[in-house]
């Protein structure tokens, strides 16, 4: 079985989930492991549902990283988008 979900995720994104996992899914407690706020851990842990639910999708998984990236903030979602419509073109030609 081929979890194409996991392609999207970085290393951070992974220790969060395993941090996670260890808090017996606890926010509360991943919070306090990290030192920060309920609303912070919360936020992060929205993104990385986010960046799974593309690579869940129909999309490509080249099209899913692309979106990933812009979720993180590594790209901006103008670049996104011209990249992914490159692509678009670039596979229908071919």
């Amino acid at each position: 079985m081929e979890h194409k979900w996991l392609a999207v995720l970085d290393d951070d994104d992974l220790e969060f989930m395993h941090q996670f996992m260890l808090a017996s899914g606890s926010l509360k407690e991943l919070a306090a492991h990290y030192g920060v706020t309920y609303p912070t851990i919360r936020s992060r842990a929205d993104k990385i549902i986010r960046k799974v639910r593309l690579a869940d999708g129909e999309d490509a998984p080249y099209v899913a990283y692309i979106k990933a990236m812009a979720i993180e903030g590594k790209i901006s979602p103008d670049a996104a988008k011209d990249l992914i419509t490159m692509f678009r073109i670039m596979h229908k030609e071919a």
